[in-house]
């Protein structure tokens, strides 16, 4: 959810007036004048929104031309550097950085140790350094454990969470982190508690119904997932997540027309989301309607171009849809492609099944 916060914060008015300002000097209106954070936040707004690292990557440097010495716009390109596979020059950049008891500042060694797999030296560097930060104790926590999130280190990001709960046990961050936690771990029962409190202290949460949903469908129960879309779409009809909830919800109950409907719908809003027309191409295969289906999987297959984090799920589906074909040959190939993804599954009985009918 923390992500969802960081993308709000480019909507708010005074932004966008930034956002303007900033502009308006790339069109030649040199009586603007912007610090380095707010030149960092639009470097950010780039990346996070449009996708755009020339476009951040130029602001940045006009920022450090300003202000060659500033926190913000350094912390940002070293960055760039670490995400881009240059430890070296990321670390160098951090060394360089005067204000080295900045929290963010700290969050980005933490990062760069959980970047060269030391997320256990990452936390232990985190709770060494708290006593910097006694002032802002709970958020420095709060965000110090979304590192760990952000890079799928649940059980780290949940020892952090523990501590803001024995520090803040009635604030709703904490209610967050924590359910945000369990989810990782796949702990829904457990989530569940966190979520209801956090909807009870704010029933008009889009993204706190959608977390419910989620862990009610893993759960199995997809009734209650359902009704739990519905509350979210009440608030916003148009979100795309609580619309991919619930047809998940349908087509796990076997309601492909419903699933199909709702898909189409989740769709129309993201045309290029593989994991929706993964689904979508499920849905049509058990309606038998194979042609449609497959030609569903390979536009996922395109839009995936083998870098999404739903591969496994694309590969094992197009497999499904060339055996009902009974293209088997083919099939096992996919099947293969799948294996080598997640070793730990083992396909062999597929693959077997798959060569009887060869």
């Amino acid at each position: 959810m923390k992500y969802e916060e960081d993308i709000r914060h480019f909507d708010e008015p005074d932004f966008k007036e930034t956002l303007r300002q900033y502009e308006a000097l790339l069109d030649g209106d040199d009586s603007v004048c912007l610090e380095a954070d707010e030149l960092t936040d639009i470097a950010e707004y780039y990346i996070l929104v449009q996708n755009d690292s020339e476009a951040a990557n130029r602001c940045i440097s006009y920022a450090l031309s300003l202000y060659p010495e500033a926190t913000s716009p350094l912390i940002f390109e070293a960055r760039q550097y670490m995400q881009a596979g240059d430890m070296k020059k990321a670390r160098l950049l951090c060394m360089a950085i005067p204000e080295q008891e900045h929290r963010e500042v700290t969050y980005l060694w933490a990062e760069m140790l959980i970047q060269d797999k030391l997320a256990e030296s990452a936390l232990s560097y985190i709770e060494n350094r708290a006593c910097l930060y006694e002032d802002e104790y709970d958020y420095y926590l709060y965000d110090a454990a979304y590192i760990f999130i952000d890079y799928s280190c649940f059980k780290e990001a949940y020892v952090l969470a523990h501590q803001l709960h024995n520090y803040a046990p009635e604030w709703y961050n904490t209610w967050e982190l924590t359910a945000d936690c369990l989810l990782g771990m796949e702990k829904y029962e457990e989530a569940l508690t966190y979520i209801n409190k956090m909807l009870d202290a704010d029933p008009f949460s889009t993204e706190a119904w959608n977390w419910a949903a989620e862990a009610h469908v893993e759960l199995r129960q997809y009734n209650k997932a359902i009704d739990d879309t519905e509350y979210a779409l009440a608030i916003d009809p148009q979100c795309f997540r609580s619309i991919v909830l619930k047809s998940t919800a349908f087509l796990n109950l076997h309601n492909y027309e419903e699933a199909i409907r709702l898909i189409n719908q989740a769709l129309e809003i993201n045309p290029s989301d593989e994991f929706v027309l993964t689904q979508k191409a499920f849905c049509l295969m058990d309606m038998d309607q194979l042609d449609e289906a497959e030609q569903t999987i390979i536009e996922a297959e395109r839009i995936a171009d083998g870098k999404s984090p739903n591969q496994l799920y694309i590969y094992e589906q197009h497999a499904f849809i060339l055996a009902a074909q009974e293209r088997y040959v083919e099939a096992i190939e996919y099947i293969k492609m799948a294996s080598s993804i997640d070793k730990t599954i083992n396909y062999d009985s597929i693959i077997a099944e798959y060569q009887q009918h060869l």
